[in-house]
């Protein structure tokens, strides 16, 4: 009650009130008594399918302006403080008197300084038995708080994967760097092969002609028709299941495109950046055309991280295989393309409300906009031509999202 700040402002202050599943900020004041404010109305945190894009966007200023209003109070509280009253300086020092008995009371007796050199030289001599005991009993704690790997491995999955007698899950492996990954490589609990694909082959098999690896991919919204049209056209990885899920989530198993036959673009773009790069990078723009002008519908995040290569040896004479890659008589790319979040029909399909700004999205991208052609190939020759050097592979982007 006597401080600076309660007794030379207001009090401002902001509250942010979460009831259930929506949230509201309310400024907040002392004016003679507490006086609320509401700035926002309740707005909504839970997804609501299909409209949870314009849910998210109220939500997502009110955060901003509470970052932007708590650092302007505390700037201003900052310079309330720094002024204090001379009244409030003086009483804030003590006078010489005060400190010379503050300092006399403070130091021992001749009897105390004996009896504290006495208590610590007992002290200090333990025995060897009690501090072995002490040395072992973290070490052994600790082993035995360590939880197994397969409880490990459970804690960490979704619970999609985890649970289900079709996985196993000890062979789950994430498929990109970040926590949670939402896309994984997984062996069926049914295949007795070691997930690595036949021989000559694009995808895990046994040996017996059934699946033994797939990819898992858990996602709210998928481009399902444009990922199996590319399929079709043999520029996608074939999809073998999809499970709807609680809550708005959609599970898709798709067929193991095998490493290391089967490489991103950006590897082999830094690894090798000279003829055998440029080969890929053009077998990529050619499949990406063919894959455009052959059902109409657009992927939305072309860039090289979403483009799957594959040398194999050709002997077409020149002519276009069936994967988009382009043969000259010797070596040829087949190319796939993964990630269909966003894709969809030409004009129809729209962009999402959050873009990475470190992509460099091509013009006309941008939040409800319709998507095209044109994008993909700019956003593939763009994108490209930053992983091509290491200095420039996180202008390419490897998250597309903002979130």
């Amino acid at each position: 009650m006597k401080s600076t700040i309660f007794c030379n402002t207001c009090c401002p202050a902001f509250l942010l009130e979460v009831v259930g599943p929506q949230a509201r900020l309310s400024a907040v004041a002392w004016l003679d008594r507490v006086t609320i404010f509401p700035l926002t109305p309740l707005l909504n945190l839970l997804p609501a399918h299909p409209v949870t894009d314009s849910l998210l966007m109220p939500v997502a200023r009110m955060l901003a302006a509470v970052r932007t209003g708590v650092r302007g109070l505390a700037a201003a509280h900052a310079a309330e403080r720094a002024v204090p009253t001379a009244a409030v300086a003086a009483a804030a020092k003590p006078n010489r008197a005060q400190k010379r008995k503050a300092v006399t009371a403070a130091q021992p007796t001749t009897v105390s300084k004996r009896k504290v050199a006495a208590t610590a030289a007992t002290a200090s001599k333990p025995t060897t038995a009690p501090a072995a005991a002490v040395a072992a009993a973290p070490a052994a704690a600790a082993k035995e708080q360590q939880p197994p790997r397969a409880i490990a491995l459970l804690q960490q999955l979704p619970w999609a994967i985890a649970t289900h007698s079709r996985y196993v899950v000890s062979s789950v492996r994430p498929l990109v760097a970040r926590s949670p990954a939402y896309t994984y490589f997984v062996r069926l609990a049914g295949g007795s092969g070691d997930g690595a694909g036949a021989a000559g082959g694009t995808g895990g098999t046994n040996g017996t002609g059934g699946v033994a690896a797939v990819v898992v991919k858990l996602c709210r919204k998928y481009g399902l028709e444009a990922h199996r049209a590319w399929a079709k056209a043999g520029l996608a990885p074939e999809i073998l299941r999809e499970e709807q899920l609680p809550g708005g989530w959609l599970l898709l198993e798709m067929e193991w495109l095998r490493w290391p036959e089967w490489r991103q673009l950006p590897d082999l773009l830094q690894q090798a950046p000279g003829k055998q790069g440029k080969e890929a990078l053009g077998a990529v723009r050619q499949a990406l055309q063919r894959a455009h002008a052959a059902t109409s519908m657009v992927h939305g995040d072309a860039r090289p991280c979403n483009c799957m290569v594959r040398r194999c040896d050709g002997s077409s004479g020149g002519q276009r295989s069936s994967s988009g890659s382009r043969s000259s008589g010797g070596a040829s790319w087949e190319v796939r393309f993964v990630d269909f979040e966003w894709a969809g029909r030409e004009g129809k399909a729209t962009y999402p409300a959050f873009l990475n700004p470190d992509i460099p999205w091509p013009e006309g991208v941008g939040y409800g906009k319709p998507l095209q052609r044109a994008h993909d190939l700019e956003l593939l020759a763009a994108t490209a031509t930053a992983t091509s050097s290491r200095s420039g592979a996180a202008a390419a982007g490897r998250g597309r999202s903002a979130r």
